[in-house]
């Protein structure tokens, strides 16, 4: 599963999983990436169903440049890009 979270202040963060309501409750409670402990999840914004966890690492970087379009680089993370201090930065 591929999942996009809506967070406080208008960010957004990308991710996938094979225990999607695990990882997602891990999000809420301050267990997740850094990038959700600095900015509060509010409500999952999508949830998507993928066939292979290749065509889950594909949809989870397109759905992220989708993100990234429509919200700017500084509000967006996941994808591999997760380093609270520089979008740019890779940390895969």
């Amino acid at each position: 599963m591929v999942y996009a979270l809506a967070l406080d202040d208008g960010c957004y963060y990308i991710g996938k999983s094979s225990d999607p309501e695990k990882r997602i409750t891990n999000h809420f409670h301050g267990a997740g990436a850094e990038w959700t402990k600095r900015h509060t999840p509010i409500t999952l914004d999508r949830i998507e169903a993928v066939e292979t966890n290749k065509d889950a690492k594909q949809r989870e970087v397109s759905l992220f440049s989708e993100y990234v379009e429509q919200y700017g680089e500084d509000n967006v993370r996941g994808a591999g890009y997760t380093r609270v201090d520089n979008p740019s930065w890779d940390d895969s």
